[in-house]
């Protein structure tokens, strides 16, 4: 097991300096010595962190590797440090999400642990298709579509089913009514999305009843919070979650079209690193995220 910690901080300020001579003086340690802690995580790993030449010092493959967890360990040791300090949780949790779910109530939940926690920093990277954490330095990915495409090797906790419905904004139903039928739907200016290719037909259930409707509309996007703010600014029928879209409509800002219609629902997970959920600041965004969804969602 890799315990080495000062051998981690030697490899990163050699990385970031250039040389092993400006490390030890960043370090206020000898070249020498430095030159030792890289030879036995070296020796340790088996493999060549460093190439060296007499002006220059460049990681190779295996140190490439080594240095982005290195990073991420000297992190978390800086922030677990600074929370049994302080008592706060601090640091960054990068979160990618679906540009489609970052609706009113996840933004009010964040709100909320932003403001409680105010040395804590998030970073919501859109991901309109799942992706894997590992790959893009993520601490959770919020996982859209079917549970067995998730790598087993990652920890992943399902948050329900998502069911999705259609809205319009008072604005536009005064304008332009509001369809009685999915059939009617072929007369209205319907939001569509592109991906990369435009939807033509949306495709409904009701009970087991299903039927597959054309649409068309006058404003299209490839990102859903541009479709998202159209229909909010009565520019057409627009998709939200079901739950989402009947609180709104309780409080009179949407209109429910349709009710008993709607769209099949959506397998959601959260998604991510072996042991990330474990960090006092990933586990509280982990634990908002997933309140909110259920909230959200049906059970599974």
């Amino acid at each position: 097991m890799l315990d080495d910690v000062e051998g981690l901080r030697a490899l990163v300020a050699v990385a970031d300096l250039g040389t092993f001579s400006a490390a030890g003086r960043a370090m206020r340690l000898s070249t020498n010595a430095i030159s030792a802690r890289i030879a036995r995580l070296e020796g340790r790993l088996g493999a060549r962190l460093f190439e060296r030449t007499t002006r220059l010092v460049r990681t190779t493959e295996a140190g490439d590797r080594l240095l982005l967890r290195a990073r991420r360990v000297l992190e978390e040791l800086e922030l677990a440090e600074r929370e049994v300090i302080t008592g706060n949780l601090a640091g960054t949790v990068r979160v990618g999400l679906p540009p489609d779910l970052a609706g009113p109530t996840l933004m009010a939940a964040i709100e909320r642990v932003l403001a409680a926690s105010p040395s804590l920093r998030l970073e919501l990277l859109g991901r309109a298709a799942p992706v894997d954490p590992r790959r893009e330095g993520l601490d959770l990915v919020v996982w859209g579509g079917p549970p067995s495409r998730i790598p087993p090797d990652l920890t992943a906790r399902s948050l329900g089913s998502l069911a999705w419905s259609l809205c319009a904004s008072p604005g536009y139903v005064a304008r332009h009514g509001v369809p009685r039928t999915p059939e009617e739907l072929v007369g209205h200016r319907c939001l569509l999305a592109r991906n990369p290719d435009p939807e033509r037909a949306w495709h409904l259930v009701s009970g087991a009843r299903e039927v597959t409707v054309p649409v068309t509309g006058n404003l299209e996007s490839d990102h859903p919070r541009l479709l998202f703010e159209a229909m909010l600014q009565g520019l057409g029928i627009g998709i939200r979650p079901v739950a989402e879209v009947q609180a709104a409509a309780a409080r009179g800002e949407w209109v429910h079209v349709l009710p008993e219609w709607g769209f099949k629902p959506i397998p959601v997970a959260l998604v991510a690193p072996r042991g990330r959920m474990r960090v006092p600041s990933v586990r509280l965004v982990a634990e908002t995220i997933e309140a909110t969804f259920r909230s959200l969602s049906q059970a599974v």
